[in-house]
């Protein structure tokens, strides 16, 4: 048997492993989410009531509290008694694959396992998730179900403390609100909440894949002991960074992981105490190729770890846990340079200029990108700025004689033209970023031969829609925009931040007037008085705090879609073959999920510019009245016809050849969703026949242009 094969089939199992624990934590987190904000705008509208009505301290107020607070208690028990089931129901799937795994390593790397005999069953790993301790903050070991009930009741004492204090001491709603949901500075209970489920899943994640390839591992006879292995970086713990390379029997007491909440250790099987140890994770990874190293940290930070070799690995992570934002790593990177304590891999001299050389033939445009162009780079301006300078080019754009003055798509109107509408929501970075990118639109019309976009408008917050084409025109959501440029100056969520602390600022300024005025009229003996004619003023306040619930969905939602892990999938993997394995073995929803940061921005803008394409582009397909179908979306309807009728014949197994969920959908997103994978580099995920037309159709144009 192979061990070091072994330990490099478990270093990269284990980061997919935790991959698979975002997406648990995520999935159990979501539940509550779907239902607090409405929670938020109930408790705040029946305490705004009793407000209004005044704290008498008797039994009316207390009636009032307990009914809320039971509407509360019930919400919070159904979805506590669901998510806690669902999240049960994936660890046992998880248990499941991590046993078949283990075995499958084993043979991998050459040992002889009967899986008959080695894979535990069913009723085990069932048991297995209810019985494995886990590390709980206090330090002690508990288990699953009673850590959950813990925290679900933890969190509903928080929330009824907070509001039977707030009656009894006469805070306003503004205040009792901003205990629930937070502010800026400090987090609301049902965020904290939210971070403790987090953990709680994540913790939960490791133990079960620990625990379950454990029990593997010791139903193999060639298994006689076990290696700690910790990842060693700046968010290792002590106990981890003590334990790292201890060797124990498999069959004496020993510890475990996870050694704490959100541990990331792992136990590494031997068939003796001799030889090496395992490498720490860093020093494996820069013995691994370009490809693992890719996969593990991304193309532009691998790029960056591989081009300093003693830019320690510990130093890709924030003290606070995650990976340090791109920005923060270049700026680290060079401020090491400056001090001399990175050597860069040398570079070989530039040879010696060839006398006359010979003209290179025209190189066939392949991607618009502009390396120059990324989160480091982007100068953030204000989005009024933004606005005015992208009309200009929408005015100059719309003159194209190829155009037609009207408007042929629903949805597009005759005023889109000539005009940069961007949504009021967007965040400085988002407007910037979008000025950024928007030449290598212009790219890809000028490689097609098409006209450029000649209009930017507003899709509203409530579809789902990243951005739609037509007509020339792209509209775009800020929402989802807002959340692609997190690593852009100060980050992608400030206009929605900056958005809820006016709305915020605004109801505590509001309640602090009511709750002051209420006082005077009081001393006055005149509340009937108050009552009557502050009304209007309760009634702006609830109006300010329904927005303020909304902007402060809108910020999570953006925040959300920024943290969404780079999928990994490939053709040709499976696709959904049980829910635990979405996030390595199932492939994303739309080719966004491929990448991070403002490359999702640029996939997007890609996409839509192959809508554009279909739409504009004339070539020896001909060409129909704009108000008909353009040819070239015949074209494609026939290909995605014949395509999706020759890839087997099992639904599952065409579906293997599609790049993501949506190319599915439909011949126009099915080539919008491989176009903008070609335009990103990424040819390994794009359908040979699709690339052969995106290359036909660009050479076809460049001729145009020079005949």
């Amino acid at each position: 048997m192979d061990d070091n094969k072994l330990r490099d089939i478990l270093y990269r199992h284990a980061v997919a492993g935790r991959d698979i624990g975002q997406g648990l934590a995520s999935d159990y987190v979501s539940q509550f989410l779907a239902v607090e904000a409405d929670l938020e705008k109930e408790i705040a509208a029946r305490y705004a009531r009793i407000e209004a009505n005044g704290f008498d301290r008797g039994p009316k107020t207390t009636a009032h509290l307990n009914d809320m607070l039971k509407a509360v208690r019930e919400v919070r028990q159904k979805v506590y008694e669901k998510a806690a089931a669902g999240l049960v129901a994936d660890l046992e799937k998880l248990g499941k694959i991590e046993t078949r795994f283990a075995a499958n390593a084993m043979k991998s790397a050459g040992g002889s396992v009967d899986l008959s005999t080695v894979i535990p069953n069913n009723a085990f790993i069932k048991n297995l998730i209810l019985t494995t301790p886990l590390a709980s903050r206090d330090g002690e070991g508990t288990l699953l179900m009673p850590w959950l009930q813990f925290h679900e009741a933890g969190t509903m004492k928080r929330l009824e403390d907070a509001v039977r204090l707030g009656a009894f001491e006469g805070q306003s709603t503004a205040q009792v609100v901003g205990r629930i949901i937070g502010t800026r500075d400090i987090p609301g209970i049902l965020e904290t909440s939210r971070r403790d489920a987090t953990t709680i899943a994540l913790t939960a994640n490791g133990a079960i894949q620990n625990s379950a390839r454990l029990e593997t591992f010791k139903r193999m006879k060639s298994i006689k002991f076990v290696e700690w292995s910790a990842i060693l970086d700046s968010r290792t713990s002590q106990k981890c960074q003590q334990l790292s390379g201890q060797i124990w029997a498999i069959d004496e007491p020993h510890p475990q992981p996870p050694a704490h909440p959100r541990c990331r250790s792992i136990l590494i099987p031997r068939r003796d105490r001799d030889g090496n140890k395992h490498k720490p994770f860093g020093e494996w990874l820069r013995d691994q190729p370009e490809a693992v190293q890719d996969d593990v940290l991304g193309k532009a930070r691998a790029d960056i770890f591989r081009a300093n070799p003693d830019f320690d690995f510990a130093n890709y992570f924030r003290e606070g846990g995650g990976y340090k934002s791109l920005a923060e790593l270049r700026a680290f990177d060079d401020r090491l340079f400056g001090e001399g304590g990175v050597k860069s891999p040398r570079k070989a001299p530039a040879p010696a200029p060839k006398p006359d050389p010979a003209p290179e033939p025209r190189q066939r445009f392949s991607t618009p990108i502009n390396p120059d162009v990324n989160a480091a780079t982007i100068e953030v301006r204000s989005t009024r700025t933004i606005k005015k300078e992208l009309t200009a080019r929408m005015v100059e754009n719309a003159a194209d004689s190829r155009y037609i003055n009207r408007a042929i798509i629903r949805g597009v109107k005759d005023t889109d033209f000539g005009k940069a509408a961007l949504p009021t929501a967007l965040s400085d970075e988002a407007a910037s970023t979008l000025a950024a990118l928007l030449p290598e639109t212009d790219a890809i019309a000028d490689a097609f031969n098409i006209p450029r976009l000649r209009g930017i408008r507003t899709i509203t917050a409530t579809k789902r829609a990243i951005m739609d084409m037509g007509d020339g025109s792209l509209g775009i959501n800020a929402v989802y925009i807002n959340g692609f440029v997190g690593d852009v100056g100060e980050g992608g969520t400030k206009g929605l931040q900056a958005a809820y602390d006016k709305l915020k600022a605004q109801m505590d300024a509001l309640g602090e007037e009511i709750a002051t005025t209420k006082a005077r009229y009081e001393a006055e003996g005149r509340v009937g008085a108050f009552y009557a004619e502050y009304g209007a003023k309760f009634r702006e306040y609830q109006a300010l705090s329904k927005k303020a619930f909304e902007a402060k969905r809108k910020l999570a939602r953006a925040t959300n879609i920024g943290a969404k892990a780079v999928s990994t999938w490939k053709v040709g993997d499976p696709v959904r073959p049980d829910p635990i394995s979405r996030t390595t073995a199932d492939r994303p929803f739309n080719a966004e999920g491929y990448f991070d940061g403002i490359d999702k921005f640029r996939l997007v803008l890609f996409h839509e510019m192959a809508h554009h394409v279909h739409d504009f582009f004339n070539n020896r397909f001909g060409w129909a009245n704009r108000a008909g179908v353009p040819p070239v979306i015949d074209e494609l309807a026939k290909r995605f016809r014949k395509f999706a009728t020759s890839k087997g014949s099992a639904s599952f197994e065409r579906a293997k050849h599609f790049p993501s969920d949506y190319a599915m959908t439909n011949h126009v997103e099915w080539w919008a969703e491989n176009f903008g994978l070609y335009m990103m580099g990424r040819k390994d995920l794009v359908e040979p026949e699709l690339a052969a037309l995106i290359e036909e159709m660009i050479d076809y144009a460049a001729k145009q242009r020079t005949d």
